[in-house]
């Protein structure tokens, strides 16, 4: 009974931590964004260039992972040195656009912004076999 426990648990963490990193994920992709038409080109090319529409951009807390970092080992390697690279690469993105804010940075947010999304989409392609739980197949009388 103890295996269903742990199991259980590894499920529910897991679910969270895709809902956390796909959160993440669509706000840094809605970042990442190109203006609208509407938008005049001189801001365009300064979002572009910064990677924000203003400078005291902050990302959500990830509570999820701070309250849960001990719970790390119910996962086996390398998922959660995975977790805790993402995690923290994300903690750090506000300051490394503070620090490539100026128009020399020439798109190294852009850049920046996709390793990111990558290593998410890695992460949350790790998480996904703890999420389904394997059917049986069922044979039937046809």
């Amino acid at each position: 009974m103890l295996i269903f426990v742990g199991k259980r648990k590894q499920r529910n963490l897991a679910s969270a931590f895709v809902g956390e990193v796909s959160a993440i994920m669509a706000l840094i992709e809605e970042m990442n964004q190109p203006a609208s038409d509407d938008e005049p080109p001189a801001k365009d090319a300064a979002r572009l260039t910064n990677g924000l529409d203003h400078p005291d951009f902050l990302l959500p807390r990830c509570d999820l992972y701070a309250a849960n970092a001990g719970k790390l080992d119910l996962f086996d390697a390398p998922l959660p040195s995975q977790l805790s690279h993402f995690y923290t690469r994300v903690a750090s993105l506000p300051e490394f656009l503070r620090a490539h804010a100026s128009p020399a940075g020439n798109g190294t947010a852009s850049v920046e912004f996709e390793h990111i999304l990558v290593e998410g989409e890695d992460l949350l392609r790790n998480l996904r076999p703890f999420l389904s739980k394997p059917h049986s197949p069922t044979f039937t009388r046809a």
